[in-house]
């Protein structure tokens, strides 16, 4: 088998929904850009199981797949017997990630495909424990981006410089390069997408949300704003969004 086969549905029906055997696979470009960036012996990690584990084994990649379904892996292990294809590269663990990732000690890692749950916050529990062990210059994958949790880390990421936007496949999923270590050790008034997002939250309509936590002369100065119209404006919402933000960190 070859990665077209696996696009023009050759691949294993893993996913049972309803009673109904369904292939849950990521996008035709997303199969064609990890055939061509995994490598054998780099050492990748995917949360999530299909027709992507069997490109990882395929490209002799040192893979860990974490499936929290024994059954989807036992067809997976069916499905590369019948086609001869070798899986003695690929290490399962058959649990949730958000059980595993934790503890879970080995390589630094090329590539990471976040592809498991999708429902809140266990996307962002994936990226929190894969991004500090993912190489810098190595690749994160985001799969269904079109979900409103892989959505948000996908808005996140893109306002981290310690990432760098690889590739966008428009519409369920984004690539991206780690360019430097430490995007998960920050405070929440150094990540400028919750910056942001706590100016649209508190300015200009939730004053009353804050203000017994501010001191007058801060109180004045917001009263005294005007809505962020013009990019003067933006720049001194940021900055005194920040200056709340350190605030409150003391003071709660």
């Amino acid at each position: 088998m070859n990665v077209q086969d696996l696009m023009w549905g050759k691949g294993p029906r893993l996913h049972v929904n309803e009673g109904q055997s369904k292939s849950y696979q990521v996008a035709d470009e997303v199969l064609l850009f990890l055939a061509e960036h995994a490598h054998d012996e780099m050492h990748t990690l995917e949360t999530g199981i299909g027709v992507s584990t069997l490109l990882f084994a395929m490209n002799r990649c040192v893979h860990t797949c974490i499936a929290p379904i024994a059954d989807e892996v036992e067809r997976i292990r069916d499905f590369a017997r019948e086609k001869a294809l070798p899986l003695d590269t690929v290490t399962f663990l058959i649990d949730t990630s958000e059980r595993v990732l934790p503890g879970l000690e080995g390589n630094a890692l090329d590539l990471v495909l976040i592809d498991g749950a999708h429902g809140f916050p266990v996307p962002f529990i994936d990226w929190y424990y894969t991004a500090d062990r993912l190489k810098v210059g190595g690749l994160l994958v985001l799969d269904d981006t079109q979900l409103w949790p892989v959505h948000v880390l996908k808005e996140f990421l893109l306002r981290e410089p310690e990432w760098r936007l690889e590739k966008d496949f428009l519409p369920r999923s984004t690539v991206f390069r780690k360019t430097q270590p430490g995007s998960c050790v920050k405070n929440e008034f150094w990540q400028p997408y919750v910056v942001d997002r706590t100016i649209e939250l508190l300015y200009p309509g939730h004053i009353d949300m804050i203000q017994p936590y501010l001191p007058a002369d801060a109180i004045h100065d917001w009263e005294r704003r005007e809505r962020p119209g013009s990019l003067l404006n933006l720049r001194r919402a940021r900055a005194f969004a920040k200056r709340v933000l350190r605030y409150l960190h003391r003071k709660l």
